[in-house]
């Protein structure tokens, strides 16, 4: 039962993180001109991030009540969850921001923005595999 839960939470997961990094990358390679995409995307981009912040609550919840404890995080694991956290909360945090603000921000202010949203996304995910294999 226990590998059941952490297989749909990666899996919910795994979606969340498609959202956080293919928007970004969609958005500066093919969608650099419209803002109608822009803007959904971007939402895209916050609802991935929330689903990514949820299923890893989940995951520790899961470890904490299925197997008695928390999974022990030391070295690479925990720099690499400290990383990834960084990550998934400033770019849902940037997104919103340019929700808000797209319509007053310059054009090269609104590339910067989602070229960070792109590297956030990528260090997330990378930090994501080193966190996966030393913990």
């Amino acid at each position: 039962m226990t590998n059941l839960i952490y297989t749909l939470l990666q899996i919910v997961h795994n979606f969340g993180a498609a959202a956080v990094v293919g928007s970004p990358i969609f958005v500066y390679w093919l969608a650099r001109e419209n803002h109608a995409i822009q803007r959904r995307l971007a939402w895209l981009i916050v609802l991935g991030a929330t689903t990514q912040i949820g299923s890893g609550i989940g995951f520790g919840l899961t470890s904490y009540f299925l197997k008695g404890h928390l999974p022990e995080l030391e070295g690479v694991a925990f720099i690499a969850l400290l990383v990834k956290l960084f990550c998934v909360v400033s770019s849902p945090a940037l997104m919103l921001r340019y929700v808000l603000y797209a319509r007053q921000t310059p054009p090269r202010q609104q590339r910067q923005a989602w070229l960070a949203a792109m590297l956030l996304g990528s260090t997330a995910f990378t930090a994501a595999a080193f966190l996966r294999w030393y913990l």
